[in-house]
Protein backbone atom coordinates (compact mmCIF):
# COMPACT_ATOMS: atom_id res chain seq x y z
CA UNK A 1 0.00 0.00 0.00
CA UNK A 2 1.32 4.00 -0.79
CA UNK A 3 1.83 5.79 2.46
CA UNK A 4 1.31 9.47 2.63
CA UNK A 5 2.76 9.74 5.40
CA UNK A 6 6.66 8.30 4.46
CA UNK A 7 7.86 11.27 2.85
CA UNK A 8 7.72 13.66 5.96
CA UNK A 9 8.18 10.98 9.04
CA UNK A 10 11.05 8.83 7.88
CA UNK A 11 14.32 10.18 9.02
CA UNK A 12 16.68 7.66 9.67
CA UNK A 13 18.14 5.43 6.83
CA UNK A 14 21.03 3.57 8.51
CA UNK A 15 20.58 1.63 12.33
CA UNK A 16 21.34 4.05 15.96
CA UNK A 17 25.40 3.71 16.59
CA UNK A 18 23.67 2.11 19.91
CA UNK A 19 22.40 -0.99 18.11
CA UNK A 20 24.97 -3.50 16.72
CA UNK A 21 25.77 -6.82 16.07
CA UNK A 22 22.71 -9.50 14.56
CA UNK A 23 19.67 -7.49 14.73
CA UNK A 24 17.83 -10.88 15.57
CA UNK A 25 20.01 -10.70 19.02
CA UNK A 26 18.69 -7.06 20.02
CA UNK A 27 16.26 -6.69 22.91
CA UNK A 28 12.94 -3.81 23.13
CA UNK A 29 14.35 -0.52 24.90
CA UNK A 30 11.11 -0.97 27.10
CA UNK A 31 11.03 -4.99 28.22
CA UNK A 32 13.49 -7.60 28.37
CA UNK A 33 11.90 -10.59 26.59
CA UNK A 34 13.75 -13.95 25.32
CA UNK A 35 11.66 -14.18 22.21
CA UNK A 36 9.57 -11.14 20.22
CA UNK A 37 7.35 -11.48 17.46
CA UNK A 38 8.38 -7.91 16.34
CA UNK A 39 11.16 -5.96 16.79
CA UNK A 40 10.02 -2.27 15.65
CA UNK A 41 12.64 0.45 14.91
CA UNK A 42 11.01 3.63 14.97
CA UNK A 43 12.00 5.34 11.66
CA UNK A 44 11.62 8.77 12.77
CA UNK A 45 13.63 8.82 15.79
CA UNK A 46 15.21 5.41 15.59
CA UNK A 47 14.35 3.91 19.05
CA UNK A 48 13.33 0.34 19.21
CA UNK A 49 10.28 -1.77 20.74
CA UNK A 50 8.19 -4.73 20.33
CA UNK A 51 5.33 -4.61 18.94
CA UNK A 52 1.80 -4.94 19.70
CA UNK A 53 1.99 -8.82 19.91
CA UNK A 54 4.51 -8.65 22.60
CA UNK A 55 4.24 -5.60 24.54
CA UNK A 56 3.28 -3.03 22.65
CA UNK A 57 5.78 -0.62 23.57
CA UNK A 58 6.27 0.49 19.70
CA UNK A 59 2.36 1.60 19.76
CA UNK A 60 2.86 2.62 22.81
CA UNK A 61 6.03 5.15 21.47
CA UNK A 62 3.80 6.23 18.41
CA UNK A 63 0.51 7.15 21.18
CA UNK A 64 2.63 9.38 23.00
CA UNK A 65 4.89 10.90 20.55
CA UNK A 66 1.59 11.63 18.05
CA UNK A 67 -0.03 13.41 21.08
CA UNK A 68 3.11 15.85 21.00
CA UNK A 69 3.57 16.31 17.16
CA UNK A 70 0.76 15.52 14.73
CA UNK A 71 1.70 12.12 12.66
CA UNK A 72 4.93 11.63 14.25
CA UNK A 73 7.19 8.42 14.57
CA UNK A 74 4.30 6.49 13.39
CA UNK A 75 6.44 4.06 10.63
CA UNK A 76 8.55 1.47 11.91
CA UNK A 77 10.09 -1.24 10.77
CA UNK A 78 10.00 -4.64 12.15
CA UNK A 79 14.27 -5.73 12.44
CA UNK A 80 13.62 -9.28 12.38
CA UNK A 81 12.06 -9.72 8.58
CA UNK A 82 12.61 -5.62 7.63
CA UNK A 83 8.66 -4.92 6.76
CA UNK A 84 7.62 -1.81 7.32
CA UNK A 85 3.94 -1.01 9.27
CA UNK A 86 2.08 2.82 9.19
CA UNK A 87 0.15 3.03 12.73
CA UNK A 88 -1.93 5.84 11.08
CA UNK A 89 -2.72 3.78 7.65
CA UNK A 90 -2.85 0.45 10.10
CA UNK A 91 -1.41 -1.73 7.36
CA UNK A 92 1.89 -2.68 5.47
CA UNK A 93 3.26 -0.25 3.31
CA UNK A 94 5.83 -0.39 0.27
CA UNK A 95 6.30 3.14 0.34
CA UNK A 96 9.70 4.49 0.12
CA UNK A 97 11.24 8.59 0.22
CA UNK A 98 13.02 9.96 -2.50
CA UNK A 99 16.29 9.15 -0.89
CA UNK A 100 15.57 5.81 -0.68
CA UNK A 101 15.97 5.71 3.20
CA UNK A 102 13.49 2.37 3.48
CA UNK A 103 15.72 0.43 1.44
CA UNK A 104 19.20 1.77 2.57
CA UNK A 105 17.82 0.65 5.75
CA UNK A 106 16.43 -2.47 4.78
CA UNK A 107 19.49 -3.14 2.92
CA UNK A 108 21.92 -2.68 6.51
CA UNK A 109 20.08 -4.35 8.33
CA UNK A 110 20.28 -7.77 6.32
CA UNK A 111 23.61 -7.15 5.92
CA UNK A 112 24.28 -6.97 9.71
CA UNK A 113 22.19 -10.66 9.98
CA UNK A 114 24.72 -11.81 7.07
CA UNK A 115 27.66 -11.08 8.57
CA UNK A 116 26.45 -12.22 11.97
CA UNK A 117 25.45 -15.77 10.40
CA UNK A 118 29.18 -16.32 8.81
CA UNK A 119 31.03 -15.85 12.44
CA UNK A 120 28.04 -17.94 13.79
CA UNK A 121 29.38 -20.52 11.07
CA UNK A 122 33.19 -20.15 11.78
CA UNK A 123 31.90 -20.40 15.79
CA UNK A 124 30.41 -23.52 14.38
CA UNK A 125 33.42 -24.85 13.28
CA UNK A 126 35.75 -23.80 16.00
CA UNK A 127 33.35 -25.85 18.69
CA UNK A 128 33.01 -28.79 16.46
CA UNK A 129 36.98 -29.00 16.31
CA UNK A 130 36.81 -28.67 20.16
CA UNK A 131 33.73 -30.75 20.63
CA UNK A 132 36.14 -34.07 21.60
CA UNK A 133 37.37 -31.96 24.28
CA UNK A 134 34.32 -31.73 26.14
CA UNK A 135 33.74 -33.28 29.37
CA UNK A 136 30.01 -34.95 30.44
CA UNK A 137 30.43 -32.77 33.45
CA UNK A 138 30.81 -29.58 31.49
CA UNK A 139 27.64 -27.75 31.32
CA UNK A 140 26.02 -27.05 28.35
CA UNK A 141 25.33 -23.89 27.78
CA UNK A 142 21.58 -23.58 26.20
CA UNK A 143 21.23 -21.33 23.00
CA UNK A 144 19.32 -18.12 23.25
CA UNK A 145 15.78 -18.69 21.76
CA UNK A 146 16.10 -15.45 19.46
CA UNK A 147 18.66 -16.63 17.76
CA UNK A 148 18.79 -17.47 14.43
CA UNK A 149 19.33 -21.65 13.97
CA UNK A 150 22.22 -23.09 12.27
CA UNK A 151 19.35 -25.17 10.97
CA UNK A 152 18.24 -23.83 7.10
CA UNK A 153 14.76 -23.34 7.07
CA UNK A 154 12.88 -20.53 4.50
CA UNK A 155 10.77 -18.11 5.98
CA UNK A 156 7.69 -16.25 4.11
CA UNK A 157 7.25 -12.70 3.54
CA UNK A 158 4.92 -11.12 4.78
CA UNK A 159 2.78 -9.45 2.14
CA UNK A 160 0.46 -7.55 4.23
CA UNK A 161 -1.32 -9.39 6.87
CA UNK A 162 -0.32 -13.05 5.53
CA UNK A 163 1.09 -14.55 8.42
CA UNK A 164 -2.33 -16.40 8.49
CA UNK A 165 -1.23 -18.31 5.13
CA UNK A 166 2.27 -18.02 5.78
CA UNK A 167 2.02 -19.97 9.10
CA UNK A 168 -0.26 -23.00 7.36
CA UNK A 169 2.59 -23.01 4.81
CA UNK A 170 5.27 -24.03 7.45
CA UNK A 171 3.58 -26.26 8.91
CA UNK A 172 2.17 -28.16 5.84
CA UNK A 173 5.87 -27.89 4.21
CA UNK A 174 6.52 -29.93 7.44
CA UNK A 175 4.47 -33.17 6.97
CA UNK A 176 4.93 -35.87 4.22
CA UNK A 177 1.88 -33.71 2.37
CA UNK A 178 4.69 -31.34 0.78
CA UNK A 179 6.54 -33.91 -0.68
CA UNK A 180 3.90 -35.63 -2.49
CA UNK A 181 2.85 -32.18 -3.63
CA UNK A 182 6.38 -31.37 -5.03
CA UNK A 183 6.15 -34.73 -6.77
CA UNK A 184 3.05 -34.18 -8.63
CA UNK A 185 3.28 -32.88 -12.65
CA UNK A 186 2.03 -29.37 -13.43
CA UNK A 187 -1.23 -29.58 -13.97
CA UNK A 188 -1.01 -26.55 -16.63
CA UNK A 189 0.65 -29.56 -18.79
CA UNK A 190 -2.09 -32.13 -17.64
CA UNK A 191 -5.00 -29.56 -18.45
CA UNK A 192 -3.87 -28.75 -21.70
CA UNK A 193 -2.86 -32.40 -22.91
CA UNK A 194 -6.74 -33.14 -21.92
CA UNK A 195 -7.90 -30.57 -23.81
CA UNK A 196 -6.10 -31.28 -26.86
CA UNK A 197 -7.03 -35.03 -26.82
CA UNK A 198 -11.20 -33.99 -25.92
CA UNK A 199 -10.93 -30.85 -28.25
CA UNK A 200 -13.49 -29.48 -24.97
CA UNK A 201 -13.19 -28.29 -21.84
CA UNK A 202 -14.41 -30.48 -19.50
CA UNK A 203 -12.94 -28.17 -16.73
CA UNK A 204 -15.36 -27.62 -14.28
CA UNK A 205 -13.00 -26.39 -11.30
CA UNK A 206 -11.83 -22.78 -13.95
CA UNK A 207 -8.64 -21.63 -15.09
CA UNK A 208 -6.56 -21.10 -12.00
CA UNK A 209 -4.93 -23.54 -10.48
CA UNK A 210 -3.87 -23.28 -6.94
CA UNK A 211 -1.93 -26.68 -6.55
CA UNK A 212 1.06 -25.48 -9.29
CA UNK A 213 1.63 -22.87 -7.10
CA UNK A 214 1.66 -24.34 -3.71
CA UNK A 215 3.78 -26.87 -5.04
CA UNK A 216 6.52 -24.11 -6.65
CA UNK A 217 6.52 -22.57 -3.37
CA UNK A 218 6.70 -25.62 -1.25
CA UNK A 219 10.07 -26.67 -3.61
CA UNK A 220 11.58 -23.12 -2.95
CA UNK A 221 11.19 -23.48 0.91
CA UNK A 222 12.57 -27.06 0.10
CA UNK A 223 15.83 -25.79 -0.26
CA UNK A 224 18.22 -27.85 2.09
CA UNK A 225 21.69 -26.21 3.47
CA UNK A 226 20.48 -22.78 2.38
CA UNK A 227 18.55 -19.77 4.46
CA UNK A 228 16.40 -17.63 2.48
CA UNK A 229 12.96 -15.68 2.03
CA UNK A 230 10.26 -17.11 -0.15
CA UNK A 231 8.01 -14.68 -1.62
CA UNK A 232 4.15 -16.04 -2.20
CA UNK A 233 2.88 -13.01 -4.35
CA UNK A 234 1.66 -15.84 -6.64
CA UNK A 235 0.49 -18.14 -4.65
CA UNK A 236 -1.46 -15.01 -3.04
CA UNK A 237 -3.36 -13.72 -5.93
CA UNK A 238 -4.25 -16.63 -7.47
CA UNK A 239 -6.04 -17.07 -4.00
CA UNK A 240 -7.97 -14.14 -4.37
CA UNK A 241 -8.95 -15.09 -7.65
CA UNK A 242 -10.32 -18.55 -6.52
CA UNK A 243 -11.46 -17.67 -2.98
CA UNK A 244 -12.58 -14.13 -3.49
CA UNK A 245 -13.53 -14.06 0.55
CA UNK A 246 -9.57 -14.04 0.92
CA UNK A 247 -9.19 -10.94 -1.13
CA UNK A 248 -7.50 -7.97 0.37
CA UNK A 249 -5.05 -6.95 2.96
CA UNK A 250 -7.03 -7.26 6.26
CA UNK A 251 -6.47 -10.13 9.17
CA UNK A 252 -7.69 -13.36 8.41
CA UNK A 253 -8.36 -17.01 10.12
CA UNK A 254 -5.79 -19.56 9.69
CA UNK A 255 -7.77 -22.46 9.94
CA UNK A 256 -10.13 -21.46 7.26
CA UNK A 257 -7.70 -20.80 5.41
CA UNK A 258 -6.39 -23.99 5.28
CA UNK A 259 -9.36 -25.74 4.54
CA UNK A 260 -10.12 -23.85 1.84
CA UNK A 261 -7.26 -24.56 0.52
CA UNK A 262 -6.61 -28.56 1.18
CA UNK A 263 -10.35 -28.64 -0.34
CA UNK A 264 -9.79 -26.76 -3.61
CA UNK A 265 -6.32 -28.44 -3.97
CA UNK A 266 -8.01 -31.70 -3.40
CA UNK A 267 -10.98 -30.67 -6.23
CA UNK A 268 -8.39 -30.00 -8.62
CA UNK A 269 -6.73 -33.34 -8.18
CA UNK A 270 -9.47 -34.83 -8.58
CA UNK A 271 -11.32 -32.74 -11.97
CA UNK A 272 -7.28 -34.32 -13.33
CA UNK A 273 -7.49 -37.15 -12.01
CA UNK A 274 -3.83 -36.53 -10.35
CA UNK A 275 -2.30 -38.22 -7.79
CA UNK A 276 -2.92 -41.91 -7.59
CA UNK A 277 -1.24 -42.70 -11.40
CA UNK A 278 2.25 -41.29 -9.47
CA UNK A 279 1.76 -43.89 -7.12
CA UNK A 280 1.15 -41.31 -4.64
CA UNK A 281 -2.59 -41.68 -4.13
CA UNK A 282 -4.11 -45.22 -3.61
CA UNK A 283 -7.56 -46.47 -5.46
CA UNK A 284 -9.54 -43.42 -6.57
CA UNK A 285 -8.27 -41.52 -3.29
CA UNK A 286 -6.04 -38.54 -3.94
CA UNK A 287 -3.43 -37.16 -1.69
CA UNK A 288 -5.42 -34.57 0.75
CA UNK A 289 -7.09 -37.53 1.70
CA UNK A 290 -4.39 -40.13 1.94
CA UNK A 291 -2.52 -37.78 4.34
CA UNK A 292 -5.32 -35.85 6.28
CA UNK A 293 -8.44 -37.88 5.49
CA UNK A 294 -10.26 -40.04 8.42
CA UNK A 295 -13.79 -41.01 9.28
CA UNK A 296 -15.85 -39.67 11.50
CA UNK A 297 -19.14 -42.16 12.61
CA UNK A 298 -21.98 -40.12 14.53
CA UNK A 299 -24.52 -42.03 16.84
CA UNK A 300 -27.60 -41.07 17.55
CA UNK A 301 -29.96 -42.66 20.18
CA UNK A 302 -33.49 -41.96 20.47
CA UNK A 303 -34.61 -41.53 23.65
CA UNK A 304 -38.13 -42.38 23.23
CA UNK A 305 -37.72 -46.04 21.73
CA UNK A 306 -33.95 -46.35 22.21
CA UNK A 307 -33.15 -46.92 18.12
CA UNK A 308 -29.76 -46.23 17.10
CA UNK A 309 -28.70 -44.04 13.72
CA UNK A 310 -24.77 -44.68 12.93
CA UNK A 311 -24.16 -42.02 9.92
CA UNK A 312 -20.27 -41.79 8.34
CA UNK A 313 -18.59 -38.76 7.05
CA UNK A 314 -15.04 -38.10 5.72
CA UNK A 315 -13.03 -35.39 7.86
CA UNK A 316 -9.43 -33.68 7.06
CA UNK A 317 -9.42 -32.31 11.00
CA UNK A 318 -11.32 -32.05 13.61
CA UNK A 319 -12.47 -28.49 15.35
CA UNK A 320 -13.03 -29.08 18.85
CA UNK A 321 -14.00 -26.94 22.06
CA UNK A 322 -12.10 -25.45 24.62
CA UNK A 323 -13.72 -26.51 28.06
CA UNK A 324 -15.65 -23.03 29.45
CA UNK A 325 -14.83 -23.23 33.41
CA UNK A 326 -12.95 -20.79 35.80
CA UNK A 327 -10.01 -22.87 35.31
CA UNK A 328 -6.84 -21.27 33.95
CA UNK A 329 -5.80 -24.42 31.84
CA UNK A 330 -6.87 -27.54 30.40
CA UNK A 331 -5.41 -30.91 28.64
CA UNK A 332 -5.80 -31.62 24.61
CA UNK A 333 -6.89 -35.12 26.12
CA UNK A 334 -9.85 -33.24 28.45
CA UNK A 335 -10.87 -31.48 24.16
CA UNK A 336 -10.89 -34.66 22.77
CA UNK A 337 -12.97 -36.48 25.58
CA UNK A 338 -15.76 -33.77 25.24
CA UNK A 339 -15.11 -33.98 21.42
CA UNK A 340 -16.43 -37.62 21.93
CA UNK A 341 -19.08 -37.25 24.83
CA UNK A 342 -23.15 -37.90 24.21
CA UNK A 343 -24.36 -34.60 23.39
CA UNK A 344 -28.46 -34.08 24.35
CA UNK A 345 -29.65 -32.11 20.79
CA UNK A 346 -31.26 -29.71 21.84
CA UNK A 347 -35.01 -28.66 20.94
CA UNK A 348 -34.54 -26.86 17.71
CA UNK A 349 -32.27 -30.10 16.57
CA UNK A 350 -34.29 -32.82 17.39
CA UNK A 351 -34.01 -36.36 15.79
CA UNK A 352 -36.64 -37.74 13.51
CA UNK A 353 -37.12 -41.29 14.53
CA UNK A 354 -38.18 -43.73 11.53
CA UNK A 355 -39.42 -45.71 14.02
CA UNK A 356 -41.36 -43.43 16.54
CA UNK A 357 -42.12 -41.56 13.06
CA UNK A 358 -41.87 -38.31 14.52
CA UNK A 359 -39.16 -36.34 16.16
CA UNK A 360 -38.36 -37.19 19.57
CA UNK A 361 -35.42 -36.11 22.39
CA UNK A 362 -32.33 -37.96 21.64
CA UNK A 363 -28.48 -38.00 22.08
CA UNK A 364 -25.90 -37.89 19.77
CA UNK A 365 -21.81 -39.04 20.33
CA UNK A 366 -19.26 -38.88 18.08
CA UNK A 367 -16.35 -40.66 17.26
CA UNK A 368 -13.84 -41.47 14.64
CA UNK A 369 -14.10 -44.78 12.92
CA UNK A 370 -10.66 -44.36 10.94
CA UNK A 371 -7.56 -42.05 12.14
CA UNK A 372 -5.32 -40.44 9.40
CA UNK A 373 -2.19 -40.63 8.67
CA UNK A 374 -1.71 -36.39 9.72
CA UNK A 375 -4.28 -35.87 12.41
CA UNK A 376 -5.35 -32.63 12.23
CA UNK A 377 -6.62 -30.45 15.28
CA UNK A 378 -8.48 -27.01 15.73
CA UNK A 379 -8.71 -26.12 18.54
CA UNK A 380 -11.86 -23.65 18.83
CA UNK A 381 -10.50 -20.68 20.43
CA UNK A 382 -13.03 -17.89 19.01
CA UNK A 383 -16.62 -17.40 19.46
CA UNK A 384 -19.43 -15.67 18.35
CA UNK A 385 -20.78 -13.18 21.18
CA UNK A 386 -23.33 -10.22 20.27
CA UNK A 387 -21.67 -10.62 16.46
CA UNK A 388 -18.13 -10.18 17.80
CA UNK A 389 -15.63 -12.99 17.54
CA UNK A 390 -14.57 -13.29 20.94
CA UNK A 391 -11.02 -15.54 21.68
CA UNK A 392 -10.90 -18.16 24.48
CA UNK A 393 -7.05 -17.27 26.01
CA UNK A 394 -7.20 -20.68 28.01
CA UNK A 395 -4.21 -22.25 27.86
CA UNK A 396 -4.55 -25.85 26.62
CA UNK A 397 -1.44 -28.28 26.81
CA UNK A 398 -0.35 -30.91 24.65
CA UNK A 399 2.06 -33.62 24.34
CA UNK A 400 5.03 -33.27 21.74
CA UNK A 401 4.95 -37.14 21.20
CA UNK A 402 3.08 -39.91 21.62
CA UNK A 403 -0.62 -38.65 21.69
CA UNK A 404 -2.36 -41.93 21.81
CA UNK A 405 -6.07 -42.14 20.60
CA UNK A 406 -6.75 -45.62 20.75
CA UNK A 407 -7.88 -44.31 23.94
CA UNK A 408 -9.68 -41.03 22.41
CA UNK A 409 -12.89 -41.71 20.68
CA UNK A 410 -12.62 -44.67 18.60
CA UNK A 411 -15.25 -47.18 18.52
CA UNK A 412 -14.12 -50.43 21.47
CA UNK A 413 -14.75 -52.68 18.55
CA UNK A 414 -12.66 -51.33 15.86
CA UNK A 415 -9.62 -50.50 17.67
CA UNK A 416 -7.60 -53.45 17.60
CA UNK A 417 -8.26 -53.84 13.69
CA UNK A 418 -7.83 -50.08 13.04
CA UNK A 419 -4.70 -50.29 14.59
CA UNK A 420 -3.40 -52.73 12.00
CA UNK A 421 -4.80 -52.04 9.34
CA UNK A 422 -4.12 -48.17 9.51
CA UNK A 423 -0.59 -47.90 11.08
CA UNK A 424 -1.39 -47.43 14.36
CA UNK A 425 -2.87 -45.10 16.75
CA UNK A 426 -0.18 -42.88 18.28
CA UNK A 427 1.49 -39.31 16.94
CA UNK A 428 3.79 -37.26 17.26
CA UNK A 429 3.45 -33.33 16.87
CA UNK A 430 5.40 -31.82 13.95
CA UNK A 431 3.93 -28.59 14.00
CA UNK A 432 1.36 -26.36 15.49
CA UNK A 433 -0.10 -22.60 14.53
CA UNK A 434 -0.21 -20.29 17.07
CA UNK A 435 -2.16 -17.22 17.48
CA UNK A 436 -1.06 -13.96 19.18
CA UNK A 437 -3.49 -10.94 20.10
CA UNK A 438 -6.98 -10.99 21.49
CA UNK A 439 -9.28 -11.10 18.38
CA UNK A 440 -9.30 -12.93 15.01
CA UNK A 441 -9.41 -9.83 13.13
CA UNK A 442 -6.47 -7.88 14.97
CA UNK A 443 -4.27 -10.87 15.74
CA UNK A 444 -0.70 -11.93 14.15
CA UNK A 445 0.02 -15.82 13.40
CA UNK A 446 3.45 -17.51 13.91
CA UNK A 447 4.15 -21.66 13.47
CA UNK A 448 6.24 -23.92 15.46
CA UNK A 449 7.55 -27.22 13.29
CA UNK A 450 10.44 -29.71 14.68
CA UNK A 451 12.96 -30.52 12.11
CA UNK A 452 15.30 -32.73 12.99
CA UNK A 453 14.43 -32.86 16.83
CA UNK A 454 14.90 -29.53 16.95
CA UNK A 455 12.55 -26.76 17.34
CA UNK A 456 11.66 -23.93 15.08
CA UNK A 457 9.47 -20.65 15.43
CA UNK A 458 8.74 -18.95 12.11
CA UNK A 459 7.61 -15.77 12.41
CA UNK A 460 7.13 -14.97 8.39
CA UNK A 461 10.49 -14.36 7.43
CA UNK A 462 12.13 -14.77 10.52
CA UNK A 463 12.89 -18.79 11.39
CA UNK A 464 14.87 -18.84 14.87
CA UNK A 465 15.64 -21.55 17.27
CA UNK A 466 13.21 -22.75 19.89
CA UNK A 467 12.71 -25.52 22.86
CA UNK A 468 10.16 -27.71 23.66
CA UNK A 469 9.28 -25.76 26.76
CA UNK A 470 8.58 -22.64 25.10
CA UNK A 471 6.51 -25.08 22.64
CA UNK A 472 4.22 -26.44 25.52
CA UNK A 473 3.68 -23.00 26.73
CA UNK A 474 2.24 -21.33 23.82
CA UNK A 475 -1.24 -20.63 22.95
CA UNK A 476 -1.86 -23.35 20.44
CA UNK A 477 -4.66 -23.06 17.58
CA UNK A 478 -4.10 -25.71 15.34
CA UNK A 479 -2.09 -28.81 15.76
CA UNK A 480 -0.63 -31.01 13.19
CA UNK A 481 0.04 -34.90 14.49
CA UNK A 482 1.92 -37.24 11.93
CA UNK A 483 1.66 -41.10 13.00
CA UNK A 484 4.49 -42.39 14.25
CA UNK A 485 3.88 -45.23 12.01
CA UNK A 486 2.14 -44.39 8.74
CA UNK A 487 -0.33 -46.82 6.93
CA UNK A 488 -2.23 -47.73 4.25
CA UNK A 489 -6.32 -47.10 4.09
Amino acid sequence: MDCPHVGGMVKIASPPSRLDGDPNTWKCEGCDKDVYTSLCLCLTCGKLNCGRYDKGHAEEHFKKSSSEVTCAHCICMNVLDTSVHCYICNTFIYTDTHSHHVERLRRKLLKLKTTEEENSKENIGVCCKRKIAVTHNEPVKKPRSNQLCPLRRAGLKNLGNTCFMNSVLQCLNNLIFSSFIQSLPDIQVVKAMRLTRSKKSSDCIGDELLTDKLKKVLSEMDVKGKRTTVHTQELLSTVWRVVPRFCGYQQQDAHEFMRYLLDRIRGELQTYEIGKQNGVSSSSRNIVDDVFGGLLQSKVKCLNCCSLSNKFDPMLDISVDIPFNDDDTCDLKDCLRHFTENELLSENDQYYCEKCKSKQPSTKKLSIRRLPNVLCIHLKRFRVNANQRLKISKHVSFPLQELDMSELGLEEDTRATRSQQCGGTVYDLAGLIVHHGKSVSGGHYTAYVVEDDHWLHCNDAQVTCSDEETVKKSQAYVLFYSKTKIGSK
